[in-house]
């Protein structure tokens, strides 16, 4: 059915790709559009990607314009995709269009690639830190504090607080558990939703060492 976007596989930023080059290649041999996508639809091996192919085959075939049919589906065929198969379509330089968008796609794919490598580094830092925090709080610092409340002296302020929160999780352990859940899938959806990356892009930017990954990736 026309306009349904929920898919049994992922459909990849490569499997996108390689059906925009193969169109192109088809588009420039001289075959029609619906044929195009006809062998298109046959070839992929993703099953979800292929459903919809062929969906956008028959709205095609239906009277609609390919830029139209694509549209339908912007999970996979973003703005910028479709706005620039629309002008394809308008100038006669659609196969033209979709060479460069598989060029651009593919070396944003390279960068972001790159970019995911790079961060793998800080990451694993970042949770070993986290952890290390975690056994602190709950099995040093406990032990520190006795000691400390044995020699009756009066602690500076931060070691004050440290211990509190020290004793805070190790009493309510099962609340900082599920904070902490709860945390991590707020932080997840803002990063999934368009304000969040927004952000993400602008931090990223400003960034000494990842700053021009992703200006390239921006402009690739």
């Amino acid at each position: 059915m026309t306009g349904v976007q929920t898919c049994a596989l992922p459909i990849s930023l490569a499997d996108v790709v390689t059906f925009t080059r193969q169109f192109s290649t088809m588009i420039s041999a001289g075959l029609p559009i619906s044929r195009a996508l006809e062998v298109l639809g046959s070839q992929t091996p993703n099953a979800s990607f292929k459903r919809i192919i062929n969906d956008i085959l028959r709205s095609v075939e239906g009277g609609s314009s390919l830029s139209s049919a694509m549209a339908t589906y912007p999970d996979i065929f973003n703005t910028t995709y479709e706005a620039l198969v629309r002008a394809g379509e308008s100038s006669g330089k659609l196969d033209t269009i979709l060479k460069k968008l598989a060029d651009n796609m593919e070396a944003d794919r390279e960068i972001t690639s790159k970019l995911k490598s790079a961060m793998i580094y800080p990451t694993i830092i970042v949770i070993a830190m986290i952890g290390v925090f975690i056994v602190l709080m709950i099995f040093v610092i406990p032990n520190l504090a006795d000691m400390y409340e044995a020699m009756d002296v009066e602690l500076p302020l931060v070691t004050q607080l440290m211990m509190s929160t020290s004793r805070f999780m190790v009493k309510y352990f099962y609340i900082v558990i599920v904070v902490g859940i709860l945390l991590a899938l707020a932080a997840r959806s803002f990063i999934k939703s368009q304000e969040g990356k927004l952000v993400l892009s602008q931090i990223s930017h400003k960034m000494p060492v990842f700053g021009p990954f992703s200006n390239k990736k921006d402009f690739a």
